[in-house]
């Protein structure tokens, strides 16, 4: 599970590719 946030909203995701992204405006955190 992973929180990615989005210009402030936080978005929900299984995916740890998420994870290893880094996109400006949008940080993922990984709940283990």
């Amino acid at each position: 599970m992973a929180v990615a946030m989005k210009l402030g909203v936080p978005v929900m995701t299984t995916d740890r590719a998420w994870a290893g992204l880094e996109i400006p405006g949008l940080s993922v955190e990984v709940i283990r």
